[in-house]
């Protein structure tokens, strides 16, 4: 992933979290995934595979696709 692509895509995750009233550590422990590796995601630092997106757009109660809307 580019660095560009992965920084919009951790602002898509972050606006759907905040969206949703969510703390990192709500939306954490929804998605099943640490709460430091979310904070990585949101800041665009990780390339974040299929399996962790799937994970996180459970708990954020979105459907996957959504979280690519950039």
């Amino acid at each position: 992933m580019s660095k560009d692509f992965k920084i919009k895509l951790g602002n898509r995750i972050k606006y759907l979290r905040e969206k949703n009233n969510l703390s990192l550590k709500e939306a954490a422990e929804k998605s099943r995934i640490s709460k430091s590796n979310l904070i990585r995601i949101e800041k665009g630092l990780v390339n974040a595979g299929l399996v962790t997106l799937a994970k996180v757009s459970r708990g954020l109660n979105v459907k996957l696709h959504e979280l690519f809307d950039l």
